[in-house]
C-alpha cells in the first residue's frame, strides 16, 4: 500500500487551473527524486526522476542547459542511449529520459520518464536554469525597493545569447562530427599500405627461404627448381614494392588535401631563406662596411657614423 501510494505521489502532474507558460526554471530534489518545472507564475509540471547511484551521485548546485540533442548516445557509458539529452555539465551531467526502477540508478544523470522527457524537451530553451538541491525547494519572489528595476528589453537579450549559446554548440558538434570522419577517412586511407606491406613482408619471407633452398640443394634438378623459385619470390617482391610506393602516395593525397602546390620559380623570391643564403648575405654586408679607402680605417671601425658619399 506504501510502495501504491509512493508511486502515486511520483506520477506526472501537470498545472490545469491556468495556461501553462514558457518554462523558466527547473528543480530536481534528489531526496523526494522528482522534477518540478515552474514559468514565471508557478509550477507547471512534475515527474518522477532517477539521479546517481551511490558512489556516482548527481552533484548537487545551479546549473544551465548548455545543450540539446534529441537522439544522444553517451559517450562514457558505450553508446547508451540518451533520448531527449538536455546537457547540464561537459563532464556528462544531463537530463535524458530513461528507465525508471524508483530509486537512484543513473551514472549520474537525471533520468526522466520518456514522454516526460520528450515534452519538456520541445518546451525548454538554451540557458534554462536547472536546480539540483538535496532537498524539495521552491523558487518564491523577491521585491525590495533597493533592488535594481529590470531593464527593459532583457528578455531579448536573454534569447539572442541563448541563440549564440545554441549556435556554438551547434557548431561544436559540426567539428567534432568533421573530426571523427577525418579520422576515419586517415584510417581507409591507410588500409592498403598496410594490406601491402603485409603481403611484401610475406613475399620477402618466401624470398629468403628460397635462396636457402637454393643454397641447400643437393642435385642439379633441385638447384634448378629452387633458381626458379627464387626468380618468382623475387619477382613478386617487386612488383608488391611498386604496389606499396604506389599506396604510399595515394594515401598522402588523400589524407593532405589541404596542402598547397609548390610556388614556380618564376614567383619564387631571389632571396631565399636558407641558412647558407643568409650567412652570404651577412658576409657581403660586413665586408662592404669593414672596406677602407686609402689605407684609412672605416667609419664602422672607428666608431663614426657611416656616411656612403
Amino acid at each position: 500500500m506504501h510502495a501504491a501510494s509512493a508511486r502515486k505521489e511520483t506520477a506526472v502532474a501537470s498545472i490545469e487551473s491556468r495556461t501553462a507558460g514558457e518554462p523558466i526554471m527547473a528543480i530536481v530534489s534528489l531526496r523526494d527524486q522528482r522534477i518540478t518545472v515552474y514559468d514565471k507564475n508557478g509550477w507547471i509540471l512534475r515527474a518522477p526522476v532517477s539521479s546517481g547511484q551511490r558512489g556516482r551521485e548527481t552533484p548537487a548546485g545551479v546549473f544551465s542547459v548548455i545543450q540539446k540533442d534529441a537522439e544522444h548516445y553517451s559517450n562514457l557509458y558505450d553508446d547508451a542511449y540518451m533520448p531527449h539529452m538536455q546537457r547540464l555539465t561537459w563532464s556528462g551531467i544531463a537530463l535524458h529520459g530513461g528507465p525508471l526502477p524508483g530509486h537512484p540508478a543513473s551514472h549520474g544523470c537525471v533520468r526522466m520518464p520518456y514522454d516526460f522527457a520528450e515534452h519538456l524537451f520541445g518546451a525548454t530553451s538554451l540557458g534554462m536554469r536547472v536546480i539540483v538541491a538535496p532537498s524539495d525547494v521552491a523558487p518564491v519572489e523577491v521585491s525590495h525597493p533597493a533592488l535594481f528595476p529590470p531593464k527593459s528589453g532583457a528578455d531579448a537579450v536573454v534569447a539572442a545569447r541563448a541563440a549564440e549559446a545554441e549556435e556554438a554548440a551547434s557548431k561544436a558538434d559540426q567539428a567534432r562530427l568533421a573530426a571523427a570522419t577525418a579520422t576515419r577517412e586517415a584510417a581507409r586511407a591507410m588500409m592498403p599500405v598496410r594490406v601491402a606491406e603485409n603481403l611484401k613482408l610475406r613475399a620477402e619471407t618466401q624470398l629468403v627461404a628460397a635462396e636457402r633452398a637454393v643454397a641447400s640443394a643437393g642435385s642439379t634438378a633441385a638447384k634448378e627448381q629452387a633458381e626458379e623459385t627464387k626468380a618468382k619470390a623475387a619477382a613478386r617482391v617487386a612488383e608488391l614494392d611498386a604496389q606499396l610506393v604506389a599506396a604510399k602516395a595515394s594515401c598522402n593525397r588523400r589524407s593532405m588535401p589541404w596542402r598547397l602546390p609548390a610556388k614556380p620559380l618564376s614567383q619564387q623570391s631571389p632571396h631565399g631563406s636558407s641558412r647558407r643564403m643568409r650567412r652570404a648575405r651577412w658576409r657581403t654586408t660586413s665586408r662592404r662596411y669593414r672596406c677602407s679607402s686609402a689605407g684609412r680605417p672605416s667609419a664602422f671601425m672607428s666608431g663614426r657614423p657611416f656616411n656612403p658619399s
